[in-house]
């Protein structure tokens, strides 16, 4: 974009509405799926279980946490504000 020497301000904008809704939408499915699960996992009576439940979630709810925070970091900035001490701290 910079090649072309001209403002891509518009361009910029297209890609982070699309990249938001490309990350927001699933993010937002998943979200709404593990208020619905913790929901049910309260209504269980035995502690143990529910002890049981939250640990076999807890693992995929953090590596979904961790993925989409770093897709968004990587994907919801404009290219104008770029720096690439920024990519050095999110692999740190």
């Amino acid at each position: 974009m910079r090649l072309v020497c001209a403002t891509n301000h518009i361009h910029e904008l297209s890609v982070l509405v699309a990249a938001t809704l490309a990350i927001a939408v699933p993010f937002i499915f998943i979200a709404t799926t593990y208020v619905l699960i913790v929901a049910a996992v309260l209504k269980l009576h035995s502690a143990a279980g529910r002890h049981r439940a939250f640990n076999t979630c807890s693992s995929h709810l953090s590596a979904v946490l961790l993925q989409y925070s770093c897709c968004a970091f990587m994907y919801l900035h404009l290219n104008s504000s770029y720096h690439p001490k920024q990519d050095q701290f999110l692999s740190l």
